[in-house]
C-alpha cells in the first residue's frame, strides 16, 4: 500500500549555509511547536561546541569530508512533493523489493518523497512517521520519547 505524504504547509526556501538562523527557518517552514524549535537549537549549541572531525577521529575514517562547504551547504531544499514507487529510481525500487519490510521511507533532500506502510501494523497501534508528520501528528509522544532512551543528545 502506497501512502502520499503530504507537504508542510509552509514553502521551503533554498536557504544557504548552516547556522542558528538556518535553524530557526527549518523549525518555521515546518510549523513545529515552541518545544522542537528549542530541541533544534540545543542540537545546535551541541554541534557549535564540537571541533570538526578528521581522519584521525575513528567514527570518521572513512567518511570523505574534503569538498564539504558548510558555508554553501543548503539544508532546506525545496520539495518536489512524494512519488509513486515506480516513479523512484530503479535502484531504490531494487532496493524496496529486496527488503521485503513492513515499512519503507524514502527521503529527498530532506523531504519525505516516498512510503509504504502495511496498514497491520496500524491495526496493532504502531507508528510510522517522519519527523515532521510525527511532530504534527503526534506531538505528546515525540516530545516524551525523541531522543531520550536509545539515543541521547550529545551521542551523534
Amino acid at each position: 500500500m502506497s501512502v502520499l505524504v503530504k507537504e508542510p504547509e509552509a514553502i521551503m526556501q533554498s536557504v544557504q549555509g548552516f547556522s542558528e538562523d538556518t535553524v530557526r527557518a527549518h523549525s518555521a517552514a515546518r510549523n513545529e511547536p515552541a518545544w522542537m524549535l528549542e530541541f533544534r537549537l540545543n542540537a545546535w549549541r551541541q554541534f557549535e561546541a564540537m571541533p570538526w572531525p578528521s581522519a584521525n577521529d575513528e567514527a570518521w575514517r572513512r567518511t570523505r569530508l574534503t569538498g564539504f562547504d558548510i558555508e554553501n551547504f543548503k539544508p532546506l531544499a525545496v520539495s518536489s512533493g512524494t512519488v509513486e514507487k515506480a516513479d523512484l529510481t530503479g535502484l531504490l525500487q531494487e532496493e524496496i523489493n529486496e527488503m521485503d519490510s513492513a515499512a519503507s521511507m524514502v527521503f529527498e533532500d530532506s523531504s519525505l518523497r516516498y512510503s509504504v506502510f502495511h496498514a497491520k501494523l496500524s491495526e496493532c497501534g504502531v507508528i510510522f512517521a517522519d519527523l515532521q508528520s510525527a511532530v504534527r501528528e503526534h506531538p505528546d509522544l515525540v516530545q516524551k520519547y525523541f531522543m531520550t532512551e536509545a539515543v541521547k543528545p550529545g551521542l551523534n
